[in-house]
């Protein structure tokens, strides 16, 4: 029998053009975790004053104070009021998280060539400052490796699915204890999801995790 690929080449054509189009749109994009990450690799650690990761209160700050300012990303409003204010990166993001000093306003200089150019300039300077002490990191750590050696293979790993800080660190030093070699944090939707809709001003039931049936192997 005769394949007919004509049928079959437009398809595929057609999948390449979409999947490319998708593709140019992701990379355009950002979004609420990107955008933390970015202030993380900024040096951005700890929480704030209400017990929150500070990378996450400072972008959930920025954003409360205009939503749409996320298409135009972090970096550069943050660059800007580092260089206005004379801030470390980590008192900087304090004050964001406080209110004290609004990121929306800062991202209007940028409408200065001169002022974006030199926020520009300070994003960068940040982003190698973190590529250097990632690769700092690293040596340190192949030294610390050839000096004591790596655990067996495979590593032991385990899920931390508690949702109370207290006992998350209490359950994560059993897995360790026990000889478990990586954790991962699992941090449910349901509780990502109330706590996004109270931060709107929306009311919602709290949050309370699953009874787990220990007759049920996961």
């Amino acid at each position: 029998m005769t394949l007919d690929r004509e049928p079959i080449d437009r398809l595929m054509e057609r999948a390449d053009g979409l999947a490319g189009a998708w593709g140019a749109r992701a990379r355009a994009s950002t979004t609420i975790g990107q955008e933390r990450a970015v202030l993380r690799l900024f040096g951005i650690s700890g929480v704030d004053a209400q017990g929150r990761p500070l990378a996450g209160a400072t972008v959930d700050r920025w954003l409360a104070a205009d939503p749409a300012a996320l298409g135009g990303g972090i970096a550069l409003p943050f660059a800007m009021a580092l260089l206005e204010y004379d801030l470390e990166p980590e008192q900087l993001a304090l004050d964001v998280a406080a209110g004290t000093i609004d990121l929306v306003s800062e991202a209007e200089l940028l409408h200065d060539a001169d002022r974006r150019a030199l926020a520009q300039a300070e994003a960068r300077r940040l982003a190698v400052a973190a590529t250097e002490r990632i690769d700092a990191q690293r040596t340190v750590r192949r030294e610390i490796l050839d000096m004591l050696g790596d655990a067996d293979r495979p590593w032991l790993g385990a899920t931390l699915r508690e949702p109370d800080a207290d006992d998350a660190i209490e359950e994560a030093a059993s897995y360790i204890a026990a000889g478990v070699d990586v954790i991962r944090v699992e941090v449910p939707i349901g509780r990502e999801l109330v706590d996004r809709l109270t931060d709107a001003g929306i009311e919602v039931p709290a949050w309370h995790p699953q009874e787990r049936n220990p007759s049920v192997n996961p």
